[in-house]
């Protein structure tokens, strides 16, 4: 750990960085009001999706980030500083969101939400992956930018409600 964290996502350089800054910053509960309703966001103290992405090129020497996802299983996935970035923006995003719509899949009950946030500088939007639980919370499984055609293909989509 990093004997410091960065006061805004937007001065994120390395991975240690932006774990640390996570950890400090997002890791735990939140209460935002969200349409005028108070929701309770979780944040799991070791995810790793709001500032990293699958792995495309295994030979790359980008920096790996690692998660424990049970007995013997580990999520190994590559750093994204443009995505560590834009950490800043999720509780917003979620607060001010635009449009909500299901995720495809998921078991019946427990369908996560894509929730798509106000317009980022440059274009596009945030968006941000809840799942429902634990209890009456939401929890933040990943959030990253999407090009303004995408945030415009999920505006004709069938909503969901939010907060639930």
């Amino acid at each position: 750990m990093t004997s410091y964290v960065v006061i805004r996502s937007e001065y994120i350089a390395t991975a240690e960085e932006a774990r640390d800054y996570y950890r400090a910053k997002l890791a735990g509960l939140h209460t935002i009001t969200s349409d005028g309703r108070p929701v309770t966001i979780v944040f799991e103290h070791d995810a790793t999706h709001l500032y990293s992405t699958e792995i495309k090129d295994p030979a790359s020497p980008l920096e790996r980030v690692t998660r424990r996802i049970g007995p013997g299983k580990v999520d190994v996935r590559e750093f994204n500083v443009a995505r560590a970035r834009l950490m800043d923006k999720i509780l917003p995003a979620i607060a001010g969101y635009t449009v909500c719509v299901p995720a495809a899949g998921g078991r019946a009950g427990a369908e996560k939400s894509l929730l798509n946030g106000r317009a980022l500088p440059g274009g596009g939007c945030m968006r941000v992956v809840l799942r429902p639980g634990p209890r009456d919370a939401l929890t933040c499984v990943s959030a990253y930018p999407v090009d303004q055609v995408e945030w415009m293909n999920a505006r004709r989509l069938k909503r969901a409600r939010f907060p639930p």
